[in-house]
């Protein structure tokens, strides 16, 4: 895409600016090409890293992947409950107010309506015994509580992978003992 420029003395210079800003920078003679490699090719651990910790390491890793499937697994476990309480309850709720409303209604002949009204209350006092079920279980909770413990131990991994990988922490046993 060409853009016009009007031509002038200062738009020219600053033209030959760039263009020359530009050689510099691709120039086989600019400093960019002067930068040594100071990086050695193999890390090298330091002497306090020992197989023995290493093995420890590898054992913890293990151990968290275990911990953060049981926790994903059961926060899962514990919304599809909470779901199996609520939903339920949320449809009666909704069926309880259509009925209620043809209770009232004059379009239904007067045993109808009585029938109606026995149906509501019915279905008001089975949607409460669920909606008080799901609150004394406390699912949702328990599902958030298993979704945090799993995001932590996750979080626990992934520093321990880092570690494992490039050891820089000499205590890291003991600070990663006190987080687990």
């Amino acid at each position: 895409m060409f853009f016009y420029i009007p031509h002038s003395r200062e738009n020219t210079w600053i033209l030959i600016k760039f263009l020359l800003s530009i050689y510099i920078l691709t120039s086989s003679t600019s400093s960019i090409c002067s930068i040594k490699r100071i990086f050695v090719t193999e890390y090298v651990y330091p002497e306090w890293f020992t197989k023995k910790k290493y093995q420890f390491y590898k054992s913890m890793e293990e151990r968290l992947q275990k911990l953060i499937y049981i926790h994903t697994m059961s926060s899962d476990y514990y919304d599809k409950l909470n779901f199996r309480i609520f939903a339920p309850s949320i449809s009666i709720t909704a069926i309880s107010s259509i009925a209620s409303f043809l209770s009232t209604s004059e379009f239904v002949d007067n045993d109808t309506q009585n029938a109606f009204g026995v149906g509501v209350g019915v279905m008001a006092s089975i949607s409460a015994m669920l909606q008080s079920m799901g609150s004394a279980m406390r699912f949702n909770a328990k599902t958030e509580a298993h979704g945090t413990a799993a995001d932590q131990y996750n979080r626990l991994l992934v520093r321990l992978k880092f570690e494992m990988e490039m050891p820089n922490e000499e205590d890291f046993t003991d600070i990663f003992l006190h987080n687990l």
